[in-house]
């Protein structure tokens, strides 16, 4: 009985005893339960240009005898920096949970570690994953070949926009080339164009001057005006060379080839050699329009409808008589080898020698009855009644106009052409101008 009692007492104390001991073990925390310590493996790290990656871990078919709450906590302070903040490494970093493994729930992302320079490869002691870590050359690499490739691309890009710059500077330069083209010429509805006369320069004169009359002659241009002076330009350089005064009023003027002047005053016709009047006549008619060819002189009589021809000696010839059934005013006439050319309001009149009307040029083309001239085509230029405005015709037909963009409108009463240049008598300026003749028909 003793010797049982005996056992029981040293049962029931090694029960005790360990029952204590399993106390004293539950109730001392292990070193690795501590949430804010680190793991063995973590080093402090430093800033570098080393790459790191993406580690998955591989989940454990069997639950770790750590408690989910403890290794959360541990992975959640083990956390590294977004992947878009700056380059982060160390001499050797792996990111791992609790006795050196990262051991996550289902429902967590994958964690990133830190690699090294150097290849190594990691595994935890629970897992079975392993990392390759990624080698800092081919991030060198791949920067440098982007770092080139955006070079090019800049360059690329460079000469693209320098190339539409180019190009828009020479679409832009066409574009205004041809704006200024338009401007200088127009296509009219029938299709002629006109184009803007250029201005070389004018010579004004006093009112008590009044220009009745041009003509041109052994390079010379002669100017006559209503107090009876006769003034003598250099149509190149504009300067007067030699002035001569007749004494009498003059109506109309026009000059042989050898330079003698012949005046028209009324009914009085003169012919002056230089400063002297060698010849003197009457002719049948108020004479309003004088013109030459050759050694014949053309008088166009205030009638409108008459012609008095008249030989160097100022000794009358004959006279021609042409049909005016428009009644209409006219006041200048041109002489021609074969015809004679009489501007009138409606038209100009072409009519033969002998008085048979051959053609009505410029019908519907404006108002005329103003100054007639050829160029050196034996083209027709006339003017337009009050307009600052030339029509010029080629075997009868408009060919071309000519315009003055300056003046609004205008009364040129004569017009001339000399060589490369047109003379325009502005008559109610009292002007002399003087216009380069368009380059296309020249």
């Amino acid at each position: 009985m003793g010797t049982v009692s005996a056992i029981v007492v040293v049962c029931v104390l090694l029960i005790s005893a360990a029952v204590t001991l399993i106390l004293i073990l539950v109730t001392v925390p292990s070193d690795s339960e501590d949430p804010n310590e680190q793991p063995s493996t973590f080093q402090p790290y430093s800033h570098t240009n080393r790459a790191y990656e993406i580690h998955l871990p591989t989940r454990h078919s069997s639950p770790s005898p750590v408690d989910n709450n403890s290794s959360v906590s541990a992975v959640h302070n083990e956390t590294i920096s977004p992947l878009d903040s700056p380059s982060i490494a160390g001499p050797e970093m792996v990111l791992n949970s609790l006795n050196s493994t990262a051991i996550k729930t289902p429902s967590e992302e994958p964690e990133a570690s830190i690699i090294t320079q150097k290849p190594k490869m990691i595994a935890s002691e629970h897992s079975t994953t392993t990392v390759k870590p990624l080698t800092a050359s081919k991030f060198i690499a791949k920067t440098t070949t982007t770092s080139s490739l955006l070079q090019v691309t800049g360059e690329i890009a460079t000469t693209r926009k320098r190339d539409f710059v180019t190009l828009t500077l020479r679409y832009e330069s066409k574009l205004q080339h041809a704006e200024l083209k338009s401007k200088a010429r127009k296509i009219d509805m029938d299709g002629v164009e006109t184009s803007k006369l250029e201005l070389e320069r004018e010579v004004g004169l006093p009112p008590e001057h009044k220009i009745i009359g041009i003509a041109f002659e052994h390079e010379l241009l002669y100017v006559g005006t209503t107090d009876g002076k006769i003034r003598v330009w250099n149509p190149a350089t504009g300067e007067q060379v030699e002035e001569r005064l007749l004494g009498e009023k003059v109506d109309r003027l026009a000059v042989t080839e050898n330079g003698q002047v012949i005046t028209i005053n009324g009914q009085q016709i003169s012919l002056y050699d230089v400063k002297v009047r060698r010849f003197n006549a009457e002719i049948p008619f108020r004479g309003k329009a004088i013109t030459i060819n050759g050694s014949d002189v053309y008088v166009l009589s205030k009638s409108n409808d008459a012609i008095a021809v008249l030989n160097d000696q100022l000794q009358l010839s004959h006279q021609i008589h042409f049909v005016n059934d428009a009644h209409d005013t006219c006041n200048f006439i041109l002489a021609s080898r074969q015809f004679l050319y009489v501007s009138c309001q409606s038209a100009i009149l072409k009519i033969t020698k002998s008085g048979q009307m051959m053609k009505r040029i410029g019908v519907n083309k404006g108002t005329f009855s103003l100054g007639i001239t050829f160029d050196d085509h034996n083209r027709l230029i006339a003017v337009v009644r009050g307009q600052p405005l030339l029509r010029i015709f080629q075997d009868d037909k408009l060919l071309w106009n000519a315009a003055s963009g300056d003046e609004g409108s205008a009364i040129w009463s004569e017009v001339l052409y000399e060589g490369t240049r047109l003379h325009v008598v502005d008559y109610l300026a009292n002007k002399l101008k003087t216009f380069r003749y368009p380059p296309d028909l020249i």
